[in-house]
């Protein structure tokens, strides 16, 4: 019951962004440097007094911090929901699937219980579950009444891999990409700024006052300076979070690695070229066979039986 809950799309995605807003409010309370309230109050300015409002409030260097904080927190919150809610959760999903699988066991105790305890929990797996069963499908279990092992002829990397966790989880889809928005958001915020500030040194350059020229040219290069803080931030962000999907990637296919390692450990691989070589004597078998049905011995000795 629990696991249908945890897996279930709509309430992975509430979680998923509940986690970041978390993050977000918690940096909101505990760090100095950055603030939701002066983001907010930038916003609002520019949507209800114009582009006056939004220039004045986008000279205080604490808004200036809060923006470029603010892409940061964002990709580090995101960073936090991807780690629970893909690499931890993917993590503990195939940690007991390795349990069903009972390594232990060994390959009889495996091929004896597989068809009444083992494959039933596998099928019903909400990671590995589809992917098993066409896996299923390819193992040899006719000897297992002979005390034999039960059989793999494809190796099962080919079905549980990261592809079929892609396809399960559509935010792995994703995560590669999303670095790259970090540095458009940066060089966006950037250039607003940057535009902001040319609007208010425009108003001032066309006083005849010497004074108020120069006043307005140095508060453009002040305010300049500061706007590429958003730019640095964004792809300071977009490397760290690079690194750390690729990483997260990386997590994920070493579980998937563990879990098929202990499934080959419990079957016994028959290659294609083995299987093709035994064929290839059976084929040999049954033409000596036809050989000695054609041959005169035969159906002399045919002959003397029914005599």
């Amino acid at each position: 019951m629990i696991s249908k809950i945890v897996w279930n799309p709509l309430f992975r995605f509430l979680l998923f962004w509940t986690i970041a807003g978390a993050f977000v409010y918690s940096a909101d309370y505990y760090l100095d440097a950055f603030s939701l309230t002066k983001l907010v109050a930038v916003g609002r300015s520019g949507m209800e007094g114009g582009v006056d409002d939004a220039a004045k409030l986008i000279e205080d260097p604490g808004v200036v911090s809060s923006l470029a904080f603010a892409i940061g927190v964002a990709g580090t919150a995101l960073l936090l929901a991807f780690l629970i809610m893909h690499v931890l959760l993917v993590e503990m999903s195939m940690g007991s699937a390795r349990r069903i699988l009972n390594r232990r066991a060994g390959e009889l105790g495996f091929a004896n219980t597989y068809e009444e305890r083992i494959k039933p929990r596998l099928l019903r797996h909400p990671l590995v579950g589809s992917a098993w069963k066409e896996f299923d499908d390819t193992l040899l279990k006719d000897r297992v009444d002979q005390g034999e092992p039960i059989e793999n002829t494809i190796r099962p990397q080919a079905f549980i891999n990261i592809a079929m966790i892609r396809e399960n989880l559509p935010g792995l889809k994703v995560i590669s990409s999303i670095s790259g928005y970090f540095v458009g958001t940066g060089l966006l915020l950037t250039f607003v700024g940057i535009v902001l500030a040319l609007h208010k040194a425009a108003t001032a350059a066309g006083s005849s006052d010497a004074a108020v020229m120069q006043s307005a040219v140095q508060e453009l290069l002040q305010v300049a300076s500061f706007k590429f803080w958003t730019s640095i931030a964004g792809l300071a962000t977009s490397i760290v979070f690079a690194l750390a999907s690729r990483w997260f990637v990386i997590w994920i296919e070493s579980a998937l690695t563990r879990f098929c390692e202990d499934a080959e450990h419990q079957l016994k691989y028959s290659s294609p070229n083995s299987i093709a070589a035994k064929a290839f004597e059976v084929g040999k078998d049954q033409r000596d066979q036809l050989k000695e049905i054609n041959s005169d011995r035969y159906f002399s000795r045919l002959a003397d039986s029914v005599g």
